[in-house]
């Protein structure tokens, strides 16, 4: 008996030994959770930090592309309103250079001998042009 006895207390410190080791492996593992729960929680608040940065950078973003195209809308109106002016105002030195021509043409008829000049009076078609273009003219730059 006393063999089984040594027998038994030699498993009984072996098993306390083990007991042992089973409780630090278990301390360990549990420092281990907590290092995760705390990384875990760390990652979470960054990643609900990130994402409400990310919708204020999205929206401001929105806008700013919406600001843009009013940008280049308002762009192209001024560059067709211009390019109407410069159409316009070409038809007006056109029609200034006519007017000047048909008049330095009456001048020497007058002082010739014809007797038959036309003068342009205020209701010719070319005068009317004239201000119809002007008046154009005046609305595109109204409206710019």
């Amino acid at each position: 008996m006393s063999q089984t006895k040594e027998t038994l207390s030699g498993n009984n410190d072996k098993i306390i030994k083990c007991i042992a080791d089973l409780k630090n492996q278990r301390k360990e593992l549990e420092f281990l959770i907590g290092k995760q729960q705390e990384e875990q929680t760390m990652l979470q608040t960054d990643m609900e930090r990130i994402t409400l940065k990310l919708g204020i950078i999205g929206k401001s973003h929105a806008r700013r592309i919406a600001t843009k195209d009013n940008y280049d809308n308002a762009i192209k109106n001024a560059e067709e309103s211009y390019q109407e002016i410069v159409t316009l105002s070409g038809r007006l030195l056109q029609s200034i250079r006519k007017n000047m021509l048909e008049l330095e043409e009456a001048m020497d008829k007058k002082t010739g001998t014809d007797t038959n000049v036309k003068f342009p009076n205020s209701n010719s078609p070319s005068q009317n042009s004239d201000k119809e273009l002007l008046h154009a003219i005046e609305s595109s730059l109204i409206s710019l």
